[in-house]
């Protein structure tokens, strides 16, 4: 087992924990008309706001996950276990942005970043 690659998947998942708790102590201060931009109206970009917020925590914890999963050292499978955690990183990414549009599903058709990311999903998880 690699001691380094446990302590800094830890620190990730640290990271993750962290970066969610600030982000509802500021994400729920957030006013609920924020000023609309080009992509839509303000609530819109208050979804955008904590769509990314929450995205890059869950990209902190799937990061976390496969630097302990890989710490483990054995090289023949790894890759399948690291393949699959990736895809399973954008899974959970569009889970969260189809629950942040669950109100106005008609954003999803604004940003459709969901596409690329069930794409990249589908080709990890076929690919594992």
């Amino acid at each position: 087992m690699n001691v380094g690659l446990v302590i800094a998947g830890s620190l990730c998942l640290v990271l993750a924990g962290g970066h969610t708790f600030v982000g509802r102590l500021v994400l729920d201060r957030l006013p609920r008309d924020l000023h609309p931009t080009r992509f839509g109206d303000g609530a819109l970009t208050r979804g955008a706001v904590v769509f990314t917020w929450h995205a890059l925590s869950v990209m902190l914890t799937t990061t976390g996950a496969v630097l302990i999963a890989l710490a483990r050292g054995e090289h023949a499978h790894d890759r399948g276990e690291v393949v699959f955690l990736v895809g399973a990183a954008y899974a959970a990414a569009t889970v969260l942005l189809a629950w942040r549009s669950r109100r106005r599903p008609s954003d999803l058709l604004r940003t459709p970043v969901w596409v690329l990311q069930i794409v990249i999903t589908v080709l990890c998880w076929l690919n594992t």
